[in-house]
């Protein structure tokens, strides 16, 4: 099985690359969503990507204040269970926004402002998901990451495990 590495830009330059888009446009929303997708699998030479699965991270946009420290053990709880009832509903929302059918495994994140989305490979986000961000744009979402992701196979169904 062939070893994938990064290939393109490197995290750090895709992030100062996109953040010059948008302080171009003006806004996070100004920016088709297409646009804000950073690729880090790579290419054989028949245009294929040989992948065990893929892994497409959105990150969203942070637009908490949080009215609780970390100051003490109380103010810490309160923080965990406001990051809680925040970070449930909002990545939520950007789940139904982008309306990603074909992904076999979704994982919202609770504290953070994180969604993960898992294909079996390649081709099958880039059918129908990748073509659906075509026009669309949204202020929740900063950047869409898609990497291959290495898996297992499950010994009693033999089928990938996430």
């Amino acid at each position: 099985m062939k070893k994938f590495r990064r290939v393109g830009l490197t995290s750090a330059a895709a992030v100062c690359m996109l953040g010059g888009m948008i302080g171009c446009s003006g806004t996070v929303a100004d920016v088709p969503l297409e646009d804000k997708v950073v690729f880090f699998v790579t290419e054989t030479a028949g245009g294929t990507v040989e992948s065990p699965a893929l892994r497409v991270t959105v990150q969203c946009k942070d637009k908490t204040s949080w009215k609780h420290g970390m100051g003490s053990a109380e103010e810490a709880k309160l923080r965990r269970e406001e990051a809680f009832a925040y970070y449930a509903t909002a990545n939520s929302k950007v789940c139904a926004e982008l309306g990603f059918g074909d992904a076999v495994r979704t994982v919202c994140g609770m504290y953070s402002p994180v969604v993960e989305f898992y294909y079996k490979d390649y081709d099958s986000f880039m059918a129908c998901d990748y073509a659906s961000l075509k026009g669309k744009k949204s202020d929740s979402v900063l950047y869409i990451y898609v990497e291959a992701f290495e898996t297992q196979l499950d010994p009693f169904t033999a089928e990938i495990a996430f």
